[in-house]
């Protein structure tokens, strides 16, 4: 019995280190690829008062899906704050293109479209950069990036 816990210890100690090892790994540091496919940021450069956005995406015949965005706090989306949002790889199921369209909410609970558009590469790993502005809703427009 003795024998049989003296050389057990060891090798359960050994075991556990592995475990906690692998667990512990930061996912920068992975072989594995990354959950998302893409990613998109949106920055506020508008004076309208934002609780959320939500991005509708597709391909150019059909809609997908969406998904949307809030602070966890409650607090609005501030002029010079971004939102970030990630598409997983089942969201592209196949697609080779996407098409983006975007609406935000407002603090009294409305739901406003942002006229136009975007057409984006479903590649892995992108991410894709838009800035809202405009002085009220009724100006409100959405541009890409570069």
């Amino acid at each position: 019995m003795k024998k049989t816990m003296v050389f057990g210890l060891p090798i359960l100690l050994l075991l556990l280190s592995a475990i906690i090892a692998a667990n512990s790994e930061s996912p920068h540091e992975s072989s594995v690829a990354p959950a998302y496919a893409a990613a998109v940021q949106i920055s506020n450069r508008s004076d309208v008062k934002i609780a959320g956005i939500s991005i509708t995406y597709g391909s150019e015949k059909t809609a997908r899906g969406s998904m949307g965005c809030v602070n966890a706090d409650g607090s609005l989306f501030r002029y010079g704050t971004s939102m970030d949002m990630e598409f997983l790889s089942s969201d592209f199921a196949g697609e080779t293109k996407l098409v983006l369209s975007f609406c935000i909410l407002t603090d009294d609970g409305k739901n406003i479209p942002i006229p136009g558009t975007f057409l984006v590469d479903a590649d892995r790993g992108t991410t894709y950069q838009y800035e809202i502005a405009g002085t009220d809703v009724d100006s409100l427009r959405i541009s890409a990036v570069q």
